[in-house]
């Protein structure tokens, strides 16, 4: 009999430190990423859904154009990569100044060659309202017009306002520019392509 009421001291003992334990520490649940469902990681960094339309870390909506749109576009060959801005417009216009420019990037690749190739790209940038994007249409026009090797052909086909640029060195690949409303849009394809980017460009504008 003693030896069982000395048990049931040590049980009564032990019963208190655990409940002493859980009063005195925080043992909350903590929620694992996977169940973050409001929080997409995208190039190393985590950003909440609501703030990739717009965002001071120059992350843009990223849906540009889907694999649909090249379907539908006759483009059946092609494929989207998205990559990260690096300050540049059709890789040789310098924006890297503007560093919270919200810009999205996807580059086409042509996976009819032997080995799937990247032959060109679409560049979105956003803005708060018209009047900047047309100051940064203006400003892109401007560096081209000062850059050996390249022409302008504004033709006003497409949105507001748009050009084509030339470049000397390649004569096979189209560069065009398109401002809509508070967007600035930078194209570069085989112009061979051209017929179905143009189905593309439609689409983007209604």
């Amino acid at each position: 009999m003693q030896k069982f009421t000395i048990i049931i001291g040590i049980l009564a003992v032990c019963v208190i430190a655990v409940i002493a334990e859980v009063l005195t520490h925080d043992y909350s649940f903590i929620e694992p990423d996977y169940m973050k469902a409001n929080v997409i990681e995208m190039d190393g960094k985590e950003y909440a859904i609501e703030d990739l339309l717009f965002s001071d870390e120059g992350v843009a909506d990223f849906t540009i154009i889907s694999e649909a749109d090249l379907m539908d576009a006759g483009l059946y060959d092609y494929s989207l990569q998205r990559v990260s801005y690096d300050g540049k417009l059709f890789e040789f216009v310098d924006l890297s100044e503007f560093e919270n420019l919200s810009v999205t990037v996807l580059k086409f690749v042509d996976n009819s060659l032997n080995i799937p190739t990247i032959v060109g790209a679409v560049y979105r940038l956003d803005f708060e309202d018209e009047a900047l994007s047309g100051e940064m249409y203006r400003v892109i026009k401007e560096r081209v017009e000062v850059r050996d090797g390249f022409t302008i052909n504004e033709t006003d086909a497409y949105g507001d306002a748009s050009l084509f640029i030339n470049d000397d060195l390649r004569i096979g690949t189209a560069f065009l520019l398109v401002k809509s409303g508070g967007k600035v849009y930078a194209f570069t394809y085989p112009k061979v392509r051209h017929e179905n980017i143009r189905k593309l460009i439609e689409k983007l504008h209604g």
